[in-house]
């Protein structure tokens, strides 16, 4: 049968000072027959028939192994013609024990006609010996009645006695001869039921072997069965394995590709809206103060020409005192012509530090190159800008930092922490200038943060 689970470490006096396989080990004995050790040698087991086994490699085909105490060699290709833990070995099996079961009978027939021809050997000497002794009887009463006559003469005895005699003589001679032509016929009796015994157990071994066989077999290919099974399982469980691994991976990557597409897609809006934002920011502060910014900020901000007027308006209106429309004013030049410019609503001291930020000429007018430097910008909305993104140099942040602190604080929104945003606002609260503080807030409202 199989070797499965492990090696028979128990004591064998018959394998003694051995190393013998016992299916996946080889297994060592002591000069008392004790198991010594048991490695394992194989990952693939064999069978074992009759004491003999044979590992998966000689199934494969040109393979031997012994175990305990005889070999056996094969050199019989399986049907697959290798030796893979997919390989069929039903048809070698077969092979391999109707060959051994051959081999038995062919034992058995050879003893059987050697042990027939000793009876019948026996048999033809059985005459052959009853007759000597028939001779030797017939020889004997012979030399008897030849004395008795001879006494008889020397004695004168008379005719009758010597009839007599004769008779007495011939009656020992019949009984003697009757008792060899028993024991002749007992031995020849005796020789033929030897005969029949030896026929019937002739018969009984041969079908034992058969019947011996058979179970053999049908229990080696039970375990080659199991053993394709086993395969057959392992086989499906690596190949699911792999294809789960494989899903896996695929699904992962197209995770991480979406989370790419996802972030990317966050980030483009995340500009886009903290763009608009801004602009619309900035723009709604200059028409609240009655500055009008130009097309491309309103574009930006989402604000057609008309609301803005109508923003601008409303602002002008509300506006009860201290209001400073922008205005032109003329100058004279060194030339002595007239040039055009307009303050709008910032002061002389105001207009000078804008031009020294711009780094043009400070004269406190807000001219062409004025606004030239300042990207076309009127004075009321590059003051606005000024304060908004000079930072540190107008008592605020830096436009960097002050960016970041919006994207900090829109990230802290977005994952639904509005009182860690208030906190980080507080935080940085008093970094900021008041345009930066007025700007912050309405942008803290567009967001639906409480400051």
């Amino acid at each position: 049968m199989a070797k499965t689970n492990g090696p028979d470490m128990s004591r064998d006096t018959s394998k003694a000072g051995q190393t013998v396989s016992q299916g996946q080990y080889s297994v060592s004995y002591d000069s008392d027959g004790y198991a010594k050790s048991g490695t394992k040698t194989s990952d693939s087991p064999g069978v074992v028939v009759d004491g003999t086994y044979y590992s998966a490699e000689s199934l494969g085909g040109g393979g031997s192994s012994s175990g305990g105490g005889s070999s056996s060699s094969s050199s019989t290709q399986s049907s697959s013609g290798t030796s893979s833990a997919g390989s069929d070995y039903t048809q070698y099996l077969k092979d391999l024990y109707a060959a051994q079961t051959a081999s038995q009978l062919a034992a058995l027939k050879s003893t059987y006609d050697q042990n027939t021809a000793d009876l019948s050997a026996q048999a033809a000497k059985i005459p052959q010996t009853y007759g000597a002794a028939r001779n030797d009887a017939a020889a004997q009463n012979e030399i008897a009645k030849q004395s008795f006559n001879e006494y008889a003469a020397t004695r004168g005895l008379n005719t009758g006695t010597s009839g007599q005699a004769a008779l007495a003589n011939s009656s020992v001679l019949q009984k003697n001869l009757s008792s060899i032509s028993t024991g002749e016929a007992d031995a020849l009796s005796e020789n033929a039921l030897a005969a029949q015994k030896l026929k019937s157990q002739y018969d009984s071994a041969i079908n034992q072997a058969q019947a011996s066989g058979n179970a053999q077999l049908a229990q080696a290919l039970y375990q080659e069965y199991v053993r394709q099974a086993d395969a057959q399982v392992a086989a499906q469980a690596a190949q699911q394995a792999q294809n789960n691994w494989e899903t896996q991976y695929q699904t992962q990557l197209q995770q991480y590709a979406d989370s790419q597409n996802q972030w990317q897609q966050e980030f483009d809006y995340s500009k886009q809206s903290d763009a608009q934002k801004y602009a619309y920011n900035l723009a709604a502060s200059m028409l609240s103060q009655g500055v009008m910014p130009d097309a491309a900020t309103l574009t930006t901000a989402g604000i057609s020409s008309a609301d803005a007027l109508s923003m601008k308006l409303s602002a002008v209106q509300g506006q009860s005192t201290g209001t400073v429309s922008a205005t032109s004013v003329k100058k004279s030049s060194n030339s002595g012509d007239a040039v055009s410019y307009d303050n709008g609503g910032l002061s002389t001291s105001q207009i000078k530090q804008l031009q020294n930020y711009y780094g043009v000429t400070a004269d406190g007018y807000w001219g062409a190159a004025s606004a030239k430097a300042a990207g076309t910008l009127g004075a009321d909305q590059a003051w606005y800008n000024y304060k908004l993104n000079a930072g540190g140099s107008t008592g605020g942040m830096n436009i960097a930092n002050y960016n970041g602190l919006k994207r900090t604080i829109t990230g802290l929104k977005n994952a639904g922490k509005n009182d860690n945003a208030a906190s980080y606002i507080a935080a940085n609260w008093d970094n900021l200038n008041a345009e930066q503080q007025s700007d912050l807030r309405k942008y803290c409202a567009e967001i639906g943060i409480s400051i």
